[in-house]
């Protein structure tokens, strides 16, 4: 139980400074789709990485703030449709190793 707690405030934590450095930085530019990449769910830059970038990409376009140079099936990794902070929040979990990104229901 108290492990269950300590992963859920430690999650917590990572998702809260990942939306304030994001609100307190620049805008993160969506870099272009790379050519020959193999497209994976949570991967907003294009780069074949799912990491915190991709979670800051997809924060940025939930707000509207950025349009990425990726389809929206593959912002939306737990495949609802609707790409939302929910999904920003999967991408940090696997990020921070608590969700494995093959677990991800993008529908690509």
């Amino acid at each position: 139980m108290l492990l269950k707690v300590i992963m859920r405030s430690a999650s917590a934590f990572v998702i809260t400074l990942a939306l304030f450095a994001t609100v307190f930085s620049s805008a993160v530019d969506p870099t272009p789709a790379v050519a020959g990449v193999t497209p994976h769910c949570g991967d907003a830059s294009g780069d074949g990485i799912v990491n915190s970038l991709d979670a800051a990409i997809v924060l940025q376009y939930v707000a509207g703030l950025t349009t990425p140079n990726v389809p929206d099936a593959q912002l939306d990794p737990d495949g609802n449709n609707q790409v939302d902070a929910r999904d920003v929040a999967l991408i940090l979990q696997a990020t921070a190793h608590y969700y494995h990104v093959r677990d991800f229901r993008c529908h690509l």
